[in-house]
């Protein structure tokens, strides 16, 4: 091999060096788009291409929302979503699908970061905002949050999720009524009876409530719903009822002379742990 050939051959290898080299170090910029950081287009000079630190600061940013959004108790990708959702556009949602417990409640959202650096000579700076698009699927497991980056945005748009529904709780002071009212006698506890005992409290305190504010109270769960036929379960000789629904609950256990109403902690009424059951309520 004569010495043009050998230079040829040593270049090539360079060639390929460098190539592996940028391949390596060039970030996966896939799915994420720069444009000026007001809508109006007043900050000029945006760069052409998102680097490595735009692509950085929007994954971190999705996968904090990614933490604050599975706090959620779902079940629905709405209750996800309001997590994170606000008045600006740094957050905007695309899609909601499925359901907890049914596949995955899936919410995909698209992200904006307002950035600023200098061009390639250090001499303008550049005001811009960087956009990308992210996918979570939130299931039953209390570690699934991280995020999938999309290589490129639903053509769909901006769902907005309004006001929050108001969640149904319990009445003021219900606690404190059913240990002052229900009274145990020395002989077998019939469960019909207890749970009779128990709607006739609920009642009462729901009528409190509208005699101190003269309105009805929307946000107070109804009888029909607190307190079903299956909410009373019998234990060897305990009757347990549970008041309510997900993690508004109230425990009542009636034995033989002896009343006891509680109010179960948090971590117990979370999906896939006992949740406001009544065969629990008679457990104690």
């Amino acid at each position: 091999m004569n010495r043009t050939a050998r230079t040829l051959a040593a270049l090539a290898v360079v060639a390929g060096t460098v190539a592996a080299v940028v391949a390596v170090t060039t970030p996966d910029t896939d799915g994420f788009t720069v444009r000026p950081a007001n809508a109006d287009g007043s900050h000029t000079g945006a760069p052409e291409e998102p680097n490595g630190d735009d692509v950085r600061i929007l994954d971190d940013y999705a996968a904090e929302l990614g933490l604050v959004m599975a706090r959620s108790r779902g079940p629905q990708p709405q209750a996800y979503a309001r997590r994170v959702d606000g008045p600006g556009d740094d957050v905007q949602v695309l899609q909601l699908a499925g359901a907890t417990g049914d596949g995955g409640a899936e919410v995909v959202l698209r992200l904006r970061r307002d950035r600023t650096r200098r061009d390639g000579f250090g001499w303008q700076e550049q005001n811009y905002a960087v956009t990308g698009c992210y996918r979570w699927v939130f299931d039953d497991r209390m570690d699934e949050h991280e995020p999938e980056r999309l290589e490129a945005c639903p053509d769909t748009a901006v769902i907005e999720l309004g006001p929050a529904p108001v969640e149904p709780r319990l009445p003021a002071r219900l606690v404190e009524r059913l240990s002052a009212h229900l009274v145990a006698g020395p002989g077998p506890v019939r469960a019909a009876d207890v749970l009779s005992d128990v709607r006739r409290q609920y009642d009462a305190a729901v009528a409190s409530e509208l005699q101190r504010d003269e309105v009805e109270p929307e946000d107070v769960m109804d009888t029909a719903t607190a307190l079903s036929d299956d909410s009373v379960a019998v234990v060897d000789d305990a009757v347990g009822v549970a008041v309510g629904r997900g993690t508004a609950c109230v425990f009542v256990r009636v034995a033989p002379a002896d009343v006891t109403v509680w109010v179960p902690d948090r971590m117990s009424l979370q999906p896939g742990e006992m949740g406001c059951s009544p065969a629990a309520a008679a457990t104690g």
